[in-house]
């Protein structure tokens, strides 16, 4: 997937329908020009891998606050800085494992 902008905004609804989750595997090795990733709040399930390998990406804001996030959906983003979450920051509250592979579980702020 190859992308120019430097800000990727998930659409909420695609024909009329929402878009409820992001599958596996769903954006691998994005382009290294993105660095923002912007999930609305329809989302509410992220799976494993889902972003794996974006070398470039260094924040994402998920709009849903109880969105379900996976083990590993944002494993080998070295760059990741900020995982907005409900309105903060939650890369604080991340269980980081070797390699910046991120252990995110179900996380209620």
């Amino acid at each position: 997937c190859k992308t120019m902008l430097p800000t990727l905004r998930l659409p909420a609804y695609i024909e009329g329908k929402p878009v409820v989750a992001v599958e596996r595997s769903a954006f691998v090795a994005l382009d290294s020009t993105v660095k923002e990733i912007i999930i609305p709040d329809t989302v509410i399930r992220i799976a494993s891998h889902a972003f794996y390998q974006c070398s470039g990406l260094k924040r994402i804001v998920i709009e849903y606050s109880d969105c379900l996030i996976d083990r590993y959906s944002f494993a080998e983003c070295p760059e990741l800085q900020e995982v907005i979450w409900d309105g903060v920051n939650a890369i604080d509250r991340v269980d980081k494992i070797s390699g910046r592979q991120f252990v995110l579980l179900k996380l209620k702020l």
